[in-house]
């Protein structure tokens, strides 16, 4: 792996009184990252997101812990990038072999699923 073939991106969505920020970096067809929600008070939710690029869209699980809670929790994650923004998708999660994963058929994204812009 090159270091001029990484694309790092921060995405940050305000949702309701939280702030979500991803920071990825791209590979070809990979992608890793971090993941934070910030509340109001001492809400924290931190994790990790891994998956697939596949054309516009970013396939894969997002390994987190909930708030108050001291074990980690697996979860699908979609993103769609469409014009600088990127849409959160919603679905039918399935799991496979402790992988969790959307049903094609049922995967949406949507302004109402969450927005996130990239900052610099």
């Amino acid at each position: 792996m090159n270091q001029q073939d990484l694309i790092e991106k921060k995405l940050v969505s305000y949702q309701g009184r939280d702030t979500v920020t991803i920071d990825l970096i791209l590979h070809e067809k990979r992608f890793v990252g971090k993941y934070k929600v910030n509340g109001p008070g001492d809400f924290l939710i931190t994790g990790e997101v891994e998956g697939e690029i596949k054309a516009d869209t970013l396939l894969g699980s997002l390994y987190y812990t909930p708030f108050g809670w001291r074990d980690k929790k697996r979860k699908a994650f979609a993103l769609l990038a469409k014009n600088d923004q990127y849409f959160s998708g919603k679905g039918t999660e399935l799991i496979y072999m402790g992988i969790p994963y959307f049903v094609p058929t049922t995967l949406s994204f949507g302004p109402d699923k969450g927005v996130y812009q990239v900052v610099d």
